[in-house]
Protein backbone atom coordinates (compact mmCIF):
# COMPACT_ATOMS: atom_id res chain seq x y z
CA UNK A 1 0.00 0.00 0.00
CA UNK A 2 1.27 3.44 -0.89
CA UNK A 3 -0.26 6.74 0.25
CA UNK A 4 0.94 10.13 -0.91
CA UNK A 5 -0.39 13.49 0.21
CA UNK A 6 -0.28 16.60 -2.00
CA UNK A 7 -0.57 20.09 -0.50
CA UNK A 8 -3.75 21.90 -1.51
CA UNK A 9 -1.60 24.91 -2.50
CA UNK A 10 -0.51 22.94 -5.60
CA UNK A 11 -4.05 23.20 -7.03
CA UNK A 12 -5.55 26.36 -8.50
CA UNK A 13 -9.20 25.71 -7.69
CA UNK A 14 -12.06 23.25 -7.59
CA UNK A 15 -11.86 20.67 -10.35
CA UNK A 16 -12.52 17.09 -11.31
CA UNK A 17 -9.50 14.81 -11.54
CA UNK A 18 -9.85 12.44 -14.51
CA UNK A 19 -6.31 11.14 -14.94
CA UNK A 20 -3.10 10.64 -12.97
CA UNK A 21 0.28 10.70 -14.73
CA UNK A 22 3.77 9.78 -13.63
CA UNK A 23 7.09 9.82 -15.42
CA UNK A 24 10.08 7.48 -15.41
CA UNK A 25 13.21 8.45 -13.56
CA UNK A 26 15.55 10.47 -15.81
CA UNK A 27 18.57 8.31 -14.93
CA UNK A 28 17.24 4.77 -14.58
CA UNK A 29 14.05 4.97 -16.66
CA UNK A 30 13.48 2.85 -19.75
CA UNK A 31 10.52 1.82 -21.93
CA UNK A 32 8.31 -0.74 -20.18
CA UNK A 33 4.91 -2.33 -19.96
CA UNK A 34 3.77 -3.92 -16.69
CA UNK A 35 0.47 -5.47 -15.69
CA UNK A 36 -0.60 -5.12 -12.08
CA UNK A 37 -3.35 -7.27 -10.63
CA UNK A 38 -6.09 -6.28 -8.21
CA UNK A 39 -5.29 -2.56 -8.01
CA UNK A 40 -7.40 -0.20 -5.91
CA UNK A 41 -6.81 3.55 -6.10
CA UNK A 42 -8.65 5.97 -3.84
CA UNK A 43 -8.55 9.77 -3.78
CA UNK A 44 -9.79 11.85 -0.88
CA UNK A 45 -9.56 15.23 0.76
CA UNK A 46 -7.30 14.78 3.77
CA UNK A 47 -6.45 16.73 6.89
CA UNK A 48 -3.03 15.03 6.77
CA UNK A 49 -0.25 17.36 5.71
CA UNK A 50 2.99 16.86 3.80
CA UNK A 51 5.58 15.61 6.29
CA UNK A 52 2.67 14.98 8.66
CA UNK A 53 1.16 11.68 7.47
CA UNK A 54 0.14 9.18 10.12
CA UNK A 55 1.69 5.71 10.11
CA UNK A 56 -1.88 4.41 10.47
CA UNK A 57 -3.26 4.39 6.91
CA UNK A 58 -6.90 4.94 7.96
CA UNK A 59 -5.99 8.19 9.75
CA UNK A 60 -4.88 9.76 6.46
CA UNK A 61 -8.00 8.93 4.43
CA UNK A 62 -10.68 11.63 4.20
CA UNK A 63 -14.40 11.09 4.60
CA UNK A 64 -15.02 11.81 0.90
CA UNK A 65 -12.79 8.99 -0.33
CA UNK A 66 -13.71 7.84 -3.81
CA UNK A 67 -12.41 4.64 -5.37
CA UNK A 68 -11.28 6.05 -8.72
CA UNK A 69 -9.86 2.79 -10.10
CA UNK A 70 -10.42 -0.84 -9.13
CA UNK A 71 -9.17 -3.84 -11.14
CA UNK A 72 -6.20 -4.93 -13.21
CA UNK A 73 -3.98 -2.09 -14.42
CA UNK A 74 -1.45 -1.95 -17.23
CA UNK A 75 1.21 0.73 -16.95
CA UNK A 76 3.42 1.63 -19.91
CA UNK A 77 6.12 4.14 -20.73
CA UNK A 78 8.02 4.95 -23.91
CA UNK A 79 10.59 6.79 -21.73
CA UNK A 80 10.44 9.89 -23.93
CA UNK A 81 12.41 13.06 -23.23
CA UNK A 82 10.72 15.79 -21.21
CA UNK A 83 11.71 19.36 -20.35
CA UNK A 84 15.02 20.14 -18.65
CA UNK A 85 16.46 16.63 -18.88
CA UNK A 86 13.41 15.02 -17.27
CA UNK A 87 11.18 12.42 -18.89
CA UNK A 88 7.65 12.81 -20.30
CA UNK A 89 4.61 12.15 -18.09
CA UNK A 90 3.62 9.10 -20.15
CA UNK A 91 2.73 6.63 -17.38
CA UNK A 92 -1.03 7.22 -17.41
CA UNK A 93 -3.81 6.00 -15.13
CA UNK A 94 -7.21 6.93 -16.58
CA UNK A 95 -9.70 7.03 -13.74
CA UNK A 96 -12.86 4.96 -14.13
CA UNK A 97 -14.57 7.24 -11.58
CA UNK A 98 -13.47 10.92 -11.59
CA UNK A 99 -12.89 12.71 -8.28
CA UNK A 100 -13.93 16.31 -7.61
CA UNK A 101 -11.34 18.00 -5.42
CA UNK A 102 -11.75 21.31 -3.61
CA UNK A 103 -8.35 22.48 -2.31
CA UNK A 104 -10.16 24.85 0.07
CA UNK A 105 -11.25 21.82 2.10
CA UNK A 106 -7.84 20.18 2.65
CA UNK A 107 -5.01 18.34 0.96
CA UNK A 108 -5.29 15.57 -1.64
CA UNK A 109 -4.54 11.99 -0.63
CA UNK A 110 -3.62 9.36 -3.24
CA UNK A 111 -4.11 5.84 -1.81
CA UNK A 112 -2.72 3.04 -4.02
CA UNK A 113 -3.19 -0.61 -3.08
CA UNK A 114 -2.28 -3.76 -4.99
CA UNK A 115 -1.50 -7.42 -4.55
CA UNK A 116 1.88 -9.10 -5.15
CA UNK A 117 5.42 -7.82 -5.03
CA UNK A 118 6.64 -4.40 -6.09
CA UNK A 119 7.68 -3.32 -9.57
CA UNK A 120 11.34 -3.25 -8.51
CA UNK A 121 12.13 -6.73 -9.92
CA UNK A 122 11.29 -5.24 -13.33
CA UNK A 123 13.74 -2.41 -12.67
CA UNK A 124 11.04 0.24 -13.09
CA UNK A 125 11.86 3.49 -11.31
CA UNK A 126 9.50 6.50 -11.28
CA UNK A 127 10.68 10.09 -10.94
CA UNK A 128 10.47 11.18 -7.32
CA UNK A 129 11.86 13.73 -4.92
CA UNK A 130 12.98 13.56 -1.33
CA UNK A 131 12.90 17.05 0.14
CA UNK A 132 11.71 18.02 3.60
CA UNK A 133 9.29 20.93 3.67
CA UNK A 134 8.00 20.48 0.11
CA UNK A 135 4.40 19.82 -0.90
CA UNK A 136 4.39 16.01 -0.83
CA UNK A 137 5.17 13.05 1.41
CA UNK A 138 4.31 9.37 1.63
CA UNK A 139 3.44 6.42 3.85
CA UNK A 140 3.94 2.89 2.55
CA UNK A 141 3.68 -0.67 3.70
CA UNK A 142 2.18 -4.07 3.17
CA UNK A 143 -1.39 -4.07 1.85
CA UNK A 144 -2.29 -6.51 4.63
CA UNK A 145 -1.02 -4.13 7.33
CA UNK A 146 -3.08 -1.36 8.93
CA UNK A 147 0.08 0.68 9.39
CA UNK A 148 2.90 1.94 7.19
CA UNK A 149 5.21 -0.85 8.27
CA UNK A 150 7.77 0.07 5.56
CA UNK A 151 7.91 3.74 6.51
CA UNK A 152 6.64 7.31 6.50
CA UNK A 153 8.92 9.91 4.97
CA UNK A 154 9.12 13.13 2.98
CA UNK A 155 9.62 11.46 -0.41
CA UNK A 156 7.00 11.41 -3.13
CA UNK A 157 6.43 10.57 -6.77
CA UNK A 158 6.45 13.43 -9.25
CA UNK A 159 2.81 13.47 -10.33
CA UNK A 160 0.69 15.29 -12.89
CA UNK A 161 -3.09 15.37 -12.48
CA UNK A 162 -5.48 16.04 -15.35
CA UNK A 163 -8.05 18.36 -13.75
CA UNK A 164 -11.19 19.67 -15.45
CA UNK A 165 -12.22 22.98 -13.81
CA UNK A 166 -15.73 23.14 -12.39
CA UNK A 167 -18.29 24.96 -14.61
CA UNK A 168 -18.47 27.97 -12.26
CA UNK A 169 -14.71 28.34 -12.70
CA UNK A 170 -15.30 28.75 -16.45
CA UNK A 171 -17.92 31.42 -15.68
CA UNK A 172 -15.49 33.38 -13.51
CA UNK A 173 -12.78 33.17 -16.18
CA UNK A 174 -15.24 34.27 -18.90
CA UNK A 175 -16.42 37.21 -16.77
CA UNK A 176 -12.83 38.30 -16.16
CA UNK A 177 -12.14 38.03 -19.89
CA UNK A 178 -15.21 40.12 -20.77
CA UNK A 179 -14.27 42.84 -18.27
CA UNK A 180 -10.73 42.91 -19.67
CA UNK A 181 -12.05 43.13 -23.24
CA UNK A 182 -14.45 45.95 -22.30
CA UNK A 183 -11.62 47.90 -20.65
CA UNK A 184 -9.39 47.38 -23.68
CA UNK A 185 -12.12 48.59 -26.06
CA UNK A 186 -12.81 51.60 -23.86
CA UNK A 187 -9.11 52.56 -23.78
CA UNK A 188 -8.75 51.94 -27.53
CA UNK A 189 -11.73 54.20 -28.27
CA UNK A 190 -10.12 57.17 -26.50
Amino acid sequence: RYQQVFASSEFSGVGTITEIRFRPDAVSGFPFSASLSNVRIGLSTSAATPDGLSATFANNVGGDETVVFNGDLTLTSADLAGPGGSRAFDIVISLTTPFTFDPGLGNLLFDFQRDASSLSPLGVSFDAQYLAGDSISRAFGSRASLTANFGVDTAGLTTLFTVVPEPHEYGVLAAIGLVGFALWRRCAAK
